[in-house]
């Protein structure tokens, strides 16, 4: 392996790119892109991994984690303007299964506790697109933070993460 290969692992439910920026003799830095059902994530910090790369990885264009990182970035910009676009701009109550935006994530309220709010948090940004992510804040935080959105506009963002999870397929499978 040298400077600038780029290969792909895969498991039984994910797949993993990786791209090498840096070898030593017995490590190697390397940026990667996870793709599997429960997210869509590729940090800009490489990793260091040792050099013993399994067989049965599947070599790839050298452009090819520069090509997914751009899709990861068009859809997330899709997905904020879609989020933007569509958030009521109404009085509202903050409700148990509502949800609710800040233009960048997507927060659906799981349970009130008398003072806070648990959540279920759909991350949208350009290192992490997952709809499994958790949180929670003061009921106060976050009626000043969010806008509700309808159902309508939560299915359209979830079938643009699907889309965006099937072009990378369909990209790997091609390579």
């Amino acid at each position: 392996m040298k400077k600038g290969d780029c290969f792909l692992c895969s498991e039984t439910n994910c797949r993993t790119l990786y791209y090498i920026v840096d070898v030593a003799t017995d490590k190697l830095d390397a940026l990667h892109i996870y793709i599997g059902q429960d997210m869509v994530q590729g940090l800009e910090c490489p990793s260091e991994y040792d050099d013993d790369i399994p067989e049965d990885i599947v070599m790839m264009p050298s452009s090819m984690y520069d090509t997914i990182k751009k899709l990861m970035r068009k859809y997330v910009k899709k997905i904020h303007s879609v989020l933007i676009k569509e958030q009521l701009e109404e009085d509202f109550e903050i409700m148990s299964g509502g949800n609710y935006t800040d233009g960048s994530y997507i927060y659906t309220m799981t349970m009130f506790d008398g003072n806070r709010w648990l959540y279920q948090l759909f991350r949208v940004e350009d290192e992490n697109i997952s709809p499994y992510w958790t949180g929670e804040a003061t009921a106060e935080t976050l009626k000043c933070l969010l806008r509700p959105i309808s159902d309508g506009t939560m299915a359209k963002v979830q079938r643009l993460y699907e889309k965006l999870r099937e072009e990378i397929s369909s990209l790997l499978d091609k390579s």
